[in-house]
């Protein structure tokens, strides 16, 4: 009998409350330990590619930690990660604010080995990544471009998702390597994908937008005399070590009647007390205004938040972030009466 839908394929943890407090990794629950298990032994035993897990996977109704169908990439991300034989890896990435993420050398890596509870033997690891590195053999550019071209036919459209999930296809990492970026490789192929990098340019601009609202915050906070530090990794921000905080952004789009909606996907992030969703005009470039909720309210709030969304959650909403810094304000006790 298939497991039930497994919400995260990855080691949990319990919440971090204060700065002092330490956090402990256990494993997941048995249906999702059972599921990363199934992945391997489907991997190495069965000889399994990584595009027919997938589609056994979404199969079987399950999807992924973010609630999405598996693709050959997500696969490959479970069979990759070491947290899996219990050690633990930091430093991948770096990001600071105002600058884009970056993936660190190997060599800057900070590790942890055997510091969790492995899920997978350590041979059975060890012979996944043998298969990997062996079916990693890239065919010549013809060939590549060739494969990239059918999927167009077939599909009259093509995206890094569409590449990705294509069993014929490398990955969309792959051609972006290879023809040094996707949209090289489309112009190859003959591909207008101009449509894309809109989007792709609206989702930067809205990510910088976004940077400058969280650094204004911790400014704001600073003058009132609080303290907020941000965490890049959580996406987190901690104020006056009370109360965290998480700012998610949503771009303005409209549904077939012509009716504008926001999307509030992140709703249900478990950690943060206070939700901050920053809600963008038509032109991506003004804030239309922000919802400030508490964690319960962000999490009963519906996917797709509208104009009017009744008096309820609309009390929430404010043309700036005053009632944080508000939140944060710190007086002396000599300045009371």
């Amino acid at each position: 009998m298939a497991p039930e839908i497994p919400r995260q394929c990855f080691v949990a943890t319990s919440e971090k409350g204060l700065a002092s407090d330490r956090v402990i990794l256990v494993p997941g629950p048995k249906d999702e330990i059972s599921t990363v298990r199934w992945i391997f032994n489907q991997f190495v035993t069965k000889g399994k590619t990584e595009a027919e897990i997938a589609t056994a996977l979404n199969a079987r109704g399950l999807v992924t930690e973010r609630g999405r169908p598996w693709t050959k990439a997500c696969v490959g991300t479970i069979l990759a990660s070491e947290k899996y034989i219990g050690n633990n890896v930091w430093n991948r990435i770096s990001h600071r604010l105002l600058h884009d993420r970056v993936r660190n050398l190997p060599s800057a890596f900070v590790r942890a080995d055997n510091v969790i509870e492995p899920l997978v033997s350590r041979a059975l690891f060890d012979r996944a990544q043998a298969i990997r590195r062996a079916r990693a053999y890239l065919k010549p550019d013809e060939e590549l471009l060739a494969d990239l071209s059918k999927l167009l036919q077939e599909r009259g459209k093509l995206s890094s998702p569409i590449i990705d999930a294509a069993p014929g296809c490398h990955s969309a990492s792959i051609y972006s390597h290879r023809f040094g970026s996707m949209k090289a490789a489309y112009q190859l192929i003959g591909y207008d994908a101009s449509a894309n990098y809109r989007k792709l340019d609206v989702s930067n601009r809205l990510k910088q937008i976004r940077q400058h609202i969280v650094e204004d915050l911790i400014s704001n906070i600073g003058k009132a005399g609080g303290s907020a530090l941000y965490d890049p990794k959580t996406n987190l921000m901690r104020v006056n070590e009370e109360f965290s905080v998480a700012i998610w952004i949503a771009r303005y789009r409209t549904i077939v009647t012509g009716y504008p909606r926001w999307i509030f996907r992140n709703r249900g992030l478990v950690g943060p007390d206070v939700t901050i969703l920053i809600r963008m005009e038509p032109d991506h470039d003004t804030v239309r205004d922000f919802l400030i909720a508490p964690a319960h309210e962000a999490r009963s709030a519906h996917r797709m938040l509208k104009a009017d969304n009744g008096t309820r959650l609309d009390a929430f909403l404010f043309a700036s972030l005053n009632p944080v810094v508000e939140m944060a304000r710190r007086q002396s006790i000599s300045a009371i009466p």
